[in-house]
C-alpha cells in the first residue's frame, strides 16, 4: 500500500522555490500571529515574525486535501487531481520562463 500524502502545500513548492534568491535555499516568511507571553515582571515577549524557512514547511496544511469517511483516509484528492496540476503547472511556467 502506498503512503498517504497528508502535508498538503496549497503553494506548490516548485512556486515558492522561483523566489528564493541565491544557494540559500530559504524564505522569509511573516508570521502574522507570532506567540507572544507575559513574564512575571509584566514585560511581554514577542516571538520571532520574521521567520526563515524552506519552501517544505511553507503554505502547507496537515490533511488540506484528505477525505474521511469514518476511519477511512483517503488522499486522492491530492494524488490524482492536484498533483499533475501541479506538475503540468510546474512545466508550463518554465516552458514559458525560458521562451521569455
Amino acid at each position: 500500500m502506498s503512503r498517504l500524502s497528508r502535508q498538503n502545500h496549497y503553494v506548490p513548492k516548485w512556486y515558492q522555490k522561483g523566489f528564493i534568491l541565491g544557494s540559500r535555499g530559504t524564505l522569509y516568511r511573516l508570521d502574522l500571529d507570532a506567540s507572544s507571553r507575559q513574564l512575571p515582571n509584566g514585560r511581554k515577549v514577542v516571538g520571532r515574525d520574521v521567520q526563515l524557512r524552506s519552501p517544505k514547511t511553507c503554505f502547507v496544511q496537515k490533511d488540506l486535501y484528505t477525505t474521511r469517511i469514518g476511519r477511512l483516509i483517503n488522499d486522492e484528492v491530492e494524488r490524482y487531481l492536484f498533483g499533475p496540476i501541479d506538475a503540468t503547472g510546474a512545466l508550463a511556467v518554465r516552458a514559458f520562463a525560458d521562451n521569455n
